[in-house]
């Protein structure tokens, strides 16, 4: 069988290095892997500089990246056309996230080949929710309005997260056909982050996994464990509110290690399997929250926030709880469940197999590859 080429157009400014500095290269790749075995090649479209040729020639995949040394937006600008001069062969686009989607959108009206965007989250909904008012917020917010304005209008098939993502799309863009919307939502490594009854769990322990920025509320988590006797909580993530994190549980006496920094996904795995408990307090997400998933992966019990990009991950009473944004009821629900054995082993459980069902690379791949003949055909 012929085997069919992707050009798979990365986020503005995002390189193969941009992934593996973060440690997700391999992750990243794996779908596009498995789509390989399958007989559909893909080539990356790039902002990396020659060390991403580099890069990719150590994970063997194919890769279109900025050799020319050209001014980011003017690589950006020129991008189409550039693939055109060196004869890049492909039989479908796709672009990786909403973000910085014109080059693929004219490589669409330059070659009509069939093109889907894909939006791990949707970015004006993220920029609009965080609610900053600056001059630099503004322009990210008018680039990401233009993104979403030129995918629903020439995206042959949209891949959003959530039918919740769909709900808010369709509502700001009622000339887009419900049978353009493909739900495909985040995945997890369920490998890497899988149960491990290697490791003991801790007593009474909570973890809490994000930024330290207020979208994710990491003071209304600590503040949600004053009182709560014999716990031991742990808190992994960076951001601006850290210093003020320390201050915080020093005041209150709190048995709290508080890391400065991310850590790489191994290690994470293995921390996650050590606690009983996961929280989620975030104010919003956007897609689904790939800490969520991690921790569910690993058959944790969790508590996450009833907000927008989270309501739909799991099962209120099922794979675990949700509860108001508030430090009360987060309270609540975490001595629910450190007191309660039974719940916190069925909900781990269940979470688990929730995960392995929806949100595996397996389960990706499936709808992934169905999409793309499904495009190829028409």
């Amino acid at each position: 069988m012929k085997h069919k080429r992707l050009l798979v157009f990365f986020t503005y400014g995002v390189s193969l290095k941009t992934w593996k500095d973060a440690g997700t290269l391999e992750r990243d790749i794996a779908l596009y892997k498995k789509l390989q075995e399958k007989g559909i090649d893909t080539t990356f479209v790039t902002y990396g500089r020659t060390y991403d040729i580099d890069i990719a020639r150590e994970v063997c995949v194919d890769v279109f990246c900025n050799s020319f040394y050209l001014p980011r937006f003017l690589y950006f600008l020129c991008l189409p056309f550039l693939l055109y001069i060196k004869r890049i062969k492909f039989d479908i686009i796709k672009s990786h996230q909403f973000i910085g989607v014109l080059p693929a959108v004219v490589t669409k009206w330059l070659s009509k080949k069939k093109y889907y965007a894909r939006g791990g989250y949707v970015p004006t909904y993220f920029f609009k929710a965080e609610r900053y008012r600056s001059l630099k917020y503004f322009l990210r917010y008018i680039m990401t309005l233009c993104d979403e304005l030129l995918i629903a209008r020439y995206a042959d098939k949209i891949c959003v997260p959530s039918a919740e993502e769909k709900r808010y799309l369709c509502k700001r863009h009622p000339r887009i056909q419900s049978s353009t919307f493909i739900l495909q939502p985040n995945w997890v490594d369920t490998d890497t982050f899988a149960p491990n009854l290697n490791v003991k769990k801790r007593n009474r322990s909570i973890i809490f996994v994000g930024r330290y920025e207020a979208q994710k509320n990491p003071l209304l988590f600590l503040e949600s464990l004053r009182g709560i006797p014999d716990i031991e909580a742990t808190m992994i993530g960076s951001g601006s509110l850290y210093a003020d994190m320390v201050s915080f549980a020093q005041n209150n006496n709190l048995n709290v290690n508080i890391y400065k920094d991310r850590i790489e996904n191994r290690k994470l795995s293995q921390i996650l399997c050590e606690h009983q408990v996961y929280v989620l307090t975030t104010s919003f997400e956007g897609g689904s929250p790939k800490t969520l998933l991690e921790a569910m992966s690993c058959g944790l019990s969790v508590i996450s926030s009833d907000t927008f990009g989270t309501r739909e991950v799991f099962a209120d009473g099922k794979q675990g709880l949700i509860c108001d944004l508030t430090a009360d009821a987060f309270k609540k629900a975490i001595t629910f469940l450190l007191d309660n054995g039974e719940f916190r082993k069925t909900y781990g459980l269940q979470a688990r197999r929730h995960i392995e069902s929806y949100y595996s690379l397996d389960t990706v791949f499936i709808n992934e590859y169905s999409l793309i003949n499904e495009l190829l055909s028409i």
